[in-house]
This record gives C-alpha cells, structure tokens and sequence, in this order.
C-alpha cells in the first residue's frame, strides 16, 4: 500500500485533506464522527470544529455533566444519563440515527 501523504494548506483550514487520509477512494457521503470518552478540556470539541471544516457532522456522547460542557455545538450533544443497563440499546440507536461512519475515543 502506498503511503499517505497529507498537505495542510493555511488557507483552507486546518484539516482541509482530512477528508481522504485513510487513501481510501473519495465519496461523495459525508463523514459523520460520534465523539465517546476523551481528555478532559476543549480538544475534542476543537477537532470538532476542524473536522466540520472539512464538510464532517459531529456528535457528541455525554455521560456527565462535564463530558458537554466544553462541546460548542449544543445540538449535536447526546446525553446518556440512563441505567448502564441501556447503554448497548442506546447506542446501537445512536449509530442509527446519526449514521456515524467514525468513533472518535
């Protein structure tokens, strides 16, 4: 396989090829990320924001109250406050309905 090379250019952003880096042929879908468990603090929110640059759709899990609070958009945020119990139900149900092509963790 041959290597991936990627060119960030100023102008266009900061992920602006992140849209092909798995050399994987180009579609014209756009990817959907479902954001999990992550460091504490803005970074996953800031990749966010880089990666919908790029044309991407991001949610995020929240299973507290500060797994949201640094994430911008408050719409794309999914609060997960039920019984563990529910949780492989919930997000299969999640999977579905926001057509995640990617986990970000």
């Amino acid at each position: 396989m041959p290597p991936v090379v990627l060119v960030f250019r100023q102008s266009e952003g900061y992920c602006a090829d992140m849209t092909n880096t798995t050399g994987k042929p180009k579609t014209h879908a756009p990817r959907v990320f479902l954001f999990l468990q992550g460091p504490h603090g803005p970074f996953f929110s800031e990749l966010a924001v880089r990666l919908r640059e790029t044309g991407a759709r991001c949610f995020r899990v929240a299973f507290n109250a500060g797994d949201g609070s640094r994430w911008r958009d408050r719409s794309s945020l999914l609060d997960f406050r039920s019984d563990l119990s529910e949780w492989p139900g919930t997000f299969k149900d999640w999977l579905e309905t926001t057509k995640a092509t990617d986990l970000v963790l």
